[in-house]
Order: C-alpha cells, then sequence, then structure tokens
C-alpha cells in the first residue's frame, strides 16, 4: 500500500499548477475549469451564485476570484437580458483558452495508456471521486 500511496503523492506532485504555468491560481483555475463544463453545455452564462453552489463555496469566498479573473481579463460579467436584476458570468472569447491548453496536457498524459489502461483508470477514478466526496460529506 505504500507505494500505492508514493506513486499517488507523486503523480500530484508532478501534476500540480506550476507558478511558470500562467497567471492563474489554483482557485481562479477551478473556477475556470467550473465555468467551462457549465458553459460548454450550451447556456448563456452562470451566475455567481450558481458557481458558488457548484463549487461547494461561499459567495465571499467566489467573489474574490471572479473579481480577479475579471480583472484579468478571463470573464466577463454581463446583465441578463433575461432579469436584469442578474449579472451572468461568461468566459472571454478573445482570451486563449484555459480550458484548452489543459485538455491537451490531459490528452497527453492519456495518450501513453492503452485503451483498456484508460478504462480501467476511468473506473478507478470514478471510485477514488465517489469516496473523496462521501468523505468531505462527513467531513461538513
Amino acid at each position: 500500500m505504500k507505494d500505492l500511496h508514493e506513486a499517488l503523492q507523486q503523480f500530484l506532485y508532478l501534476n500540480r499548477p506550476s507558478r511558470n504555468s500562467g497567471d492563474l491560481s489554483v482557485g481562479e483555475r477551478m473556477v475556470m475549469m467550473a465555468l467551462n463544463k457549465h458553459l460548454g453545455e450550451d447556456k448563456k452564462g452562470m451566475l455567481p451564485s450558481e458557481l458558488s453552489v457548484h463549487m461547494g463555496l461561499s459567495r465571499s469566498a467566489v467573489t474574490p476570484l471572479l473579481n480577479s479573473l475579471e480583472n484579468k481579463k478571463y470573464l466577463i460579467r454581463e446583465v441578463n437580458p433575461d432579469d436584469r436584476r442578474q449579472i451572468l458570468i461568461t468566459i472571454n472569447p478573445l482570451k486563449p483558452s484555459f480550458h484548452q491548453q489543459r485538455q491537451k496536457q490531459l490528452e497527453q498524459m492519456i495518450k501513453t495508456l492503452s485503451k483498456n489502461e484508460q478504462d480501467q483508470l476511468c473506473i478507478l477514478i470514478e471510485k477514488l471521486n465517489a469516496s473523496a466526496l462521501e468523505n468531505r460529506d462527513l467531513s461538513l
């Protein structure tokens, strides 16, 4: 079991965001991933309250991340045309896609695995994710 722990620790260490890999903090990267996933479903934009629920964070924790991403021109805040009391968050189409960069990195790693290994890894990651969610809920 120690070998597995060491392998996982090394994998996480080698794949952690580096300071030179862009101008985004870890929290900002998480926001961008959540927005990419949500907005990939052909939605007009995302409410800050929806984003905070999706990420499991308070609005007060998400707001500074959104402010920073807006200042860095990664996202745009617009008034919702259907309800002018609401602000929608959208990804700036003129900024290089954070999601595309991350996808490219993942594809490079995945292509070293056979189809069978990819399927097995997917099953194992899903189990680990389910366990992490269960443990997260217990600690709340």
